[in-house]
């Protein structure tokens, strides 16, 4: 699970992707460091009267990597695979039914960089390589950890997984596969 799904590691739901102007913010910067797309991305939020500071989008995407990192060595050294297994164990399936209805649904939502960059659609991102469905899973349960997450009160509209939860079995899928994982 090396592959970054998301801009700068950390979610953003399309609607706020988009409403923020991001992808402008992202070609006039290039290849510059992460921290001066979380300056622009917080001054943006902050025309909403919400004071965001980029240090904290540096520490959320940081927080991000560390738990990106945890589960890639727990899914690869101690359990390989783990997440596809529990999804196996929670009765659901990565290719059909509501997981896979969810996993379309978070890309829709949440999508990664190459659906931002128009480069695929959602269903052609999770068919092109057979580890797409599973780093998706990833991200949903990364993006349900963040939406129970308090501190990212000041950016929440960014993580807003509202959407999500209304137009796909995310939150039950998310509950049977945390299930599965205990």
């Amino acid at each position: 699970m090396k592959a970054e799904y998301f801009p700068y590691g950390i979610q953003f739901h399309r609607e706020q992707w988009e409403r923020l102007d991001l992808d402008e913010v992202r070609r006039s910067l290039g290849s510059a460091p992460p921290v001066l797309f979380f300056r622009h991305l917080a001054a943006r939020l902050n025309r909403d009267n919400r004071p965001v500071q980029a240090r904290e989008l540096n520490l959320f995407a940081l927080l991000n990597r560390v738990f990106r990192h945890v589960v890639a060595h727990y899914a690869t050294d101690q359990v390989p695979d783990a997440l596809a297994l529990a999804a196996v164990r929670a009765d659901l399936d990565l290719d059909v039914g509501p997981l896979r209805a969810t996993l379309l649904a978070m890309v829709g939502d949440f999508p990664p960089t190459q659906v931002i960059d128009g480069l695929e659609a959602p269903v052609a991102f999770l068919t092109a390589n057979p580890e797409r469905p599973r780093i998706t899973l990833l991200e949903v349960l990364l993006v349900k950890v963040a939406a129970e997450n308090p501190a990212v009160d000041p950016f929440r509209a960014i993580l807003d997984d509202s959407s999500l939860a209304e137009n796909s079995p995310y939150l039950q899928a998310v509950a049977r596969i945390e299930d599965a994982l205990r």
